[in-house]
């Protein structure tokens, strides 16, 4: 299997060096600008060094003194791993313009990473070429011995809580969002809720961001993901947690087990001051409805009975800033009320036909 390795690697030096030539000389009319528009560029960089210099490890055995190629190939490997260096460079290069531009992401540190092992690997060579009359074969193994070290040490790191990608992807995208380089609309909810604990703590933060929470929408899409990964709630706990307005009727079990069942939001009713429950008739029929105000999504959701059976009713948007201190003073103050529709249904030869009214 080693010999067939060797072979193939054999057959295939040359041609990945007579690439990384080509790359070279035309990079300077192409541009990185062109290659990152399609691809990363300090993916294509590190991926095509990555090759040059593996290649090279398993060709350029210990006890041969040069490369088993005839002259001309030899110096034009020679030349690809002088250029090497360069290209780790330009990967560093475009890889830190990245980074200012967008902030650390997992898969930008793992990049970094990279270029550094492969930046010590590809000098390393260098320094091998330019060392004339000293048995390459020698200064090769060291630096083979120190690249792989250098790699343990940085896997030992990526175990540990010093290079912890999710952290440090966290706190760079916060620190963005905290300096103004990123507005409210273009924090990613979504990363956040999928990098681990740092990532839960920096959506709780945003809870109590106000800035952040006074866009309705975007603080509704930030509770959906706070409630995603919570332990859904009982109709117990729902009974024991939403406040009842004064004056406001307790409703029965059945009431609190309907709404478990049928409410997206009852998770977020587990939240300090999130619900208040009102008993108040929106018909006319005597009987009041239970009407459920949620402040964490600025809903509210009206609950009746029919046949002996809740069903929902209806549901209403809540105003931008409506808190739960408004409502409870309306309420004491007497201010709650309800108004009839300017449009109504129609009635034809004793027939009522319900009209839904668009925008009305």
């Amino acid at each position: 299997v080693q010999k067939l390795l060797t072979l193939i690697a054999t057959g295939l030096l040359p041609v990945v060096s007579l690439l990384a030539l080509l790359f070279i000389v035309t990079l300077p009319f192409t541009g990185l600008e062109a290659i990152s528009a399609r691809v990363s560029a300090a993916g294509l960089l590190s991926t095509l060094t990555l090759m040059l210099l593996l290649l090279v490890a398993i060709v350029n055995e210990p006890q041969k003194r040069v490369f088993p190629y005839p002259r001309v190939l030899r110096g034009m490997i020679s030349a690809s791993l002088c250029v090497a260096p360069i290209y780790m460079l330009l990967a560093g290069w475009a890889l830190w313009v990245r980074i200012q531009q967008y902030g650390w992401t997992p898969d930008r540190l793992y990049g970094a990473l990279t270029v550094s092992v492969l930046l010590v690997w590809s000098f390393g060579y260098l320094i091998g070429l330019l060392r004339r009359g000293r048995d390459p074969g020698e200064w090769q193994g060291k630096v083979i011995l120190s690249v792989s070290l250098l790699t343990l040490v940085i896997l030992l790191l990526l175990a540990s809580p010093v290079l912890d990608v999710w952290r440090i992807s966290v706190n760079s995208h916060m620190a963005r969002y905290h300096s103004g380089k990123i507005t409210a609309d273009q924090i990613s909810l979504y990363m956040l809720d999928h990098s681990g604990k740092p990532g839960q703590e920096a959506l709780k933060s945003l809870r109590d961001d106000e800035a952040f929470t006074q866009n309705r929408k975007r603080n509704r899409k930030l509770m959906t993901f706070l409630q995603r990964n919570k332990v859904s709630p009982t109709a117990d706990d729902l009974a024991r947690v939403v406040m009842i307005a004064p004056g406001s009727q307790k409703p029965d079990a059945a009431f609190w087990a309907f709404v478990k069942e049928q409410s997206y939001s009852d998770d977020s009713c587990l939240e300090p001051d999130a619900c208040v429950l009102v008993s108040q008739d929106l018909n006319g029929d005597g009987q009041p409805e239970q009407v459920l105000y949620n402040f964490i999504v600025a809903e509210s959701q009206v609950y009746g009975l029919k046949e002996g059976k809740w069903t929902q009713k209806a549901f209403a948007r809540l105003p931008d800033g409506f808190s739960k201190t408004q409502l409870l003073h309306a309420i004491a103050g007497h201010r709650l009320d309800s108004a009839p529709k300017a449009w109504r249904d129609i009635i034809v030869d004793g027939q009522r036909l319900d009209v839904d009214y668009y925008n009305e």
